[in-house]
């Protein structure tokens, strides 16, 4: 059975997964772009099936068909019309910069999408970065009572997910650490240490890397997700908000 949060799924699954199932699509964007709305109701219908055979692409974001007297027809068989028709629309996408041609070969290509695909192999390869250079015992973000603690199998042992805190957490990035929390609302941390080390982890790496706070966020949600680990509702709450203040600072282009 799906759950309230199987549909907050995004492409930063990526992360944790081999295959993207989904992209982001934002209502707001495609609803109030000039460009877009400058097309005519059929361009804009072909340009979101062109947008789907672009994810599905070996070169995500990058259409698998190459220019040339060709593309039309296989455009044509994707979408099941007449190839001078759907070459006349793929015309009045280009003619209003919906869609672009990659310089050299001129594939068609969806600026944004290659763009989002760019930032996902960078936190990718900042993930496996940083995974290999995690050191064990490093001290939990809350730490747990005295009861709870010499009731532990024993003193060595760590815990795999809060010590990746430790080539974080180090230096100047405690200053982050301990923003992490206040930058979404909140004026101290909340939620069990597990949690709290994934969230902050990802906060950190956000901010180094300049991204938004929202894909610290989902990547946070996606790992707890994966590892059974219990996500506050306020979180979700705060994500809302984040997501909001967000989109109010830029304005995006379309898909």
């Amino acid at each position: 059975m799906l759950t309230h949060q199987a549909f907050r799924l995004t492409p930063l699954r990526l992360l944790f997964m081999a295959k993207l199932p989904s992209f982001q699509f934002y209502p707001g964007d495609w609803m109030k772009d000039p460009a877009l709305r400058a097309c005519s109701l059929a361009a804009r219908g072909l340009y979101m099936d062109m947008l789907c055979a672009f994810f599905e692409s070996p070169d995500r974001g990058i259409s698998p068909y190459p220019a040339g007297k060709l593309e039309a027809k296989a455009w044509a068989k994707v979408v099941g019309h007449r190839a001078d028709y759907v070459k006349k629309l793929v015309a009045e996408l280009e003619l209003n910069r919906v869609l672009s041609r990659r310089p050299g070969d001129r594939r068609l290509y969806s600026r944004r999408m290659v763009r989002e695909e760019l930032e996902r192999k960078k936190a990718r390869d900042r993930q496996r970065k940083h995974r290999g250079s995690v050191t064990p015992g490093v001290t939990h973000l809350s730490q747990p009572s005295s009861s709870s603690s010499s009731s532990s199998s024993s003193s060595s042992s760590s815990n795999p997910i809060t010590d990746r805190v430790a080539a974080a957490v180090n230096g100047e990035t405690e200053k982050l650490a301990a923003a992490a929390f206040t930058e979404i609302g909140f004026e101290s941390p909340f939620g069990r240490p597990n949690f709290q080390a994934i969230y902050v982890t990802h906060f950190i790496e956000a901010k180094k890397a300049g991204s938004w706070i929202t894909q610290a966020m989902e990547a946070t949600i996606q790992e707890c997700q994966r590892l059974n680990i219990g996500i506050p509702p306020q979180f979700y709450e705060a994500k809302h908000d984040v997501e909001v203040r967000e989109n109010a600072s830029i304005k995006r282009s379309p898909l």
